[in-house]
């Protein structure tokens, strides 16, 4: 392989690497809403070139988890109170209408409700703070869903709106407790039997119940005056 295509390609890996480790550090909190990325000063915490740490803060940017004000800086995105409301009501509306396709594809679809089953099992002892286990067990679970449209980009617009992300996101800055929801993890189990038989109308009933609470427990951290920290109003 020719030399240049070997720089290439580590710089791509390399890349990808601080893409990942900069992405988990304001997933879970390090970085903060509003905190400035110095791509300087996480290349030498990632113990690599400041190169490709300016390209993952770019993708960062270019996905919304970072805005880049002129002469000032990268950084990380606020969250605004009707920024979480909105970003959940497209989720909600996505789920909805997903439904009936989700159905129809899954008679044709035998791996389908094992995929969706083995998701499920992962709800099972998440622990009460456990911020990071339980987004990524509940996106894995609600993109499979959507995924199972067959449509790349419903998938697509999914995926970008970081909903489930933001819903986790919200609840770890106002230091909430996931025992909280124990009970919507155990929907999850109901939502696949219910997919399975072709109930539609009980999946969709059950689906809004699931998004909405997020957004009940927006307006009852707003109501009642709770610190959220780093959330705008």
């Amino acid at each position: 392989m020719p030399m240049d295509a070997v720089k290439k390609s580590h710089t791509s890996t390399l890349t990808e690497y601080a893409y990942k480790e900069i992405k988990q550090l304001i997933q879970n909190g390090t970085f903060q809403p509003g905190s400035k990325l110095v791509t300087q000063d996480i290349a030498n915490q990632l113990g690599i070139s400041r190169t490709p740490v300016v390209a993952a803060v770019n993708r960062l940017v270019a996905e919304e988890y970072a805005d880049s004000i002129p002469h000032q800086g990268t950084f990380v995105k606020k969250l605004s109170v009707k920024n979480i409301r909105d970003i959940l009501e497209l989720r909600l509306m996505i789920e909805l209408y997903s439904v009936d396709i989700v159905i129809r594809n899954m008679v044709f679809d035998t791996e389908a409700v094992k995929e969706l089953r083995s998701a499920v099992e992962e709800y099972r002892n998440i622990g009460p703070r456990d911020y990071d286990k339980a987004m990524k067990v509940e996106c894995d679970f609600h993109q499979t869903i959507i995924g199972l449209t067959e449509n790349s980009e419903i998938l697509r617009v999914y995926k970008n709106s970081r909903c489930i992300e933001t819903t986790y996101q919200m609840y770890r800055m106002a230091n909430m407790e996931l025992s909280t929801f124990q009970d919507t993890y155990q929907e999850h189990e109901k939502i696949v039997e219910m997919l399975e038989a072709g109930n539609r109308a009980a999946v969709k009933a059950l689906l809004e119940k699931h998004i909405r609470l997020p957004l009940n427990m927006l307006e009852w951290l707003v109501s009642t005056g709770r610190p959220i920290g780093g959330l705008s109003l």
